[in-house]
């Protein structure tokens, strides 16, 4: 709940790795955060709707959020394009694929 609590109205999340299966897990976590309990308890998060449309046709959905494969976007949150060198040091490795997860504050 701090990275709620941290976010402004209009704050945007993003999440960026290598790994598709600690994507995943992030994306559980993350999805099933609610504000309070039982059937009255409301999102955290939901997923952020500037997602590029080429983007959304390889998503997949993990507790009611997308991860998405590739780079995110300015309009993603991701607000440089830049390389560092972990990616230098797996561009020629096995893991050249790269997945991010762009979610958006639920107002409580």
């Amino acid at each position: 709940m701090d990275a709620h609590a941290a976010l402004s109205c209009e704050g945007v999340l993003t999440i960026f790795s290598d790994n598709e299966e600690y994507m995943r897990s992030l994306a559980r976590t993350i999805g099933t955060l609610r504000n309070g309990r039982g059937s009255g308890a409301s999102r955290c998060f939901e997923p952020l709707a500037d997602v590029p449309a080429e983007h959304l046709e390889n998503a997949e959905e993990m507790c009611g959020l997308l991860i998405c494969k590739g780079c995110p976007t300015v309009e993603a949150g991701h607000l440089v394009q830049a390389t560092s060198q972990f990616d230098r040091f797996f561009q020629h490795g096995q893991h050249v694929d790269r997945f991010y997860l762009a979610v958006c504050k639920v107002e409580l």
